[in-house]
């Protein structure tokens, strides 16, 4: 709980902390270097765009913080994410947070785990694509992935 108020003070919105990593037996861990996002589309009527960035892997969940009224958010996070065994995918997915309702889903995107490579840093600019909404350019996030753990990697 402290947490989340430290984070409310600082104008973030708190997300529930991922599961603790011993958790699961022999652990993947999957350390998201958040960068930045670019061509983030204008989603409130007053202002810009409130965006944040959730990841979603099996029944994990981790949030990043909303940066406020911006169509280029820079957010130079770094998340470590348990990877539950079994699970091959990550959807990233962009959404635009709302002080009143639900929050707008902008785009989303999925990474295949068995692509990445715990010797080496993976860079990735995910194009993030909306069911039915065609944009002359994508929304783009820019991530790096660091794979830990000695099992379970795909190279």
């Amino acid at each position: 709980l402290s947490e989340c108020l430290f984070f409310f003070a600082m104008g973030n919105l708190c997300a529930p902390p991922p599961p603790p990593v011993d958790q699961f037996k022999d652990p993947r861990v999957l350390e998201i270097l958040l960068h930045r996002a670019e061509h983030v589309p204008k989603m409130d009527t007053f202002g810009k765009t409130d965006p944040y960035l959730r990841f979603t892997a099996g029944d994990v969940e981790l949030r990043s913080s909303v940066k406020k009224n911006t169509l280029e958010p820079v957010w130079n996070e770094v998340l470590l994410m348990p990877i539950p065994p079994g699970v091959r995918r990550l959807e990233v997915s962009l959404y635009d947070w709302d002080k009143m309702g639900k929050d707008d889903m902008i785009g989303s995107e999925t990474v295949d785990l068995d692509t990445l490579s715990r010797d080496r840093e993976t860079h990735e600019a995910l194009s993030m694509r909306e069911a039915g909404k065609k944009r002359k350019i994508a929304p783009r996030v820019h991530l790096i992935f660091r794979c830990r753990g000695k099992q379970g990697w795909g190279r």
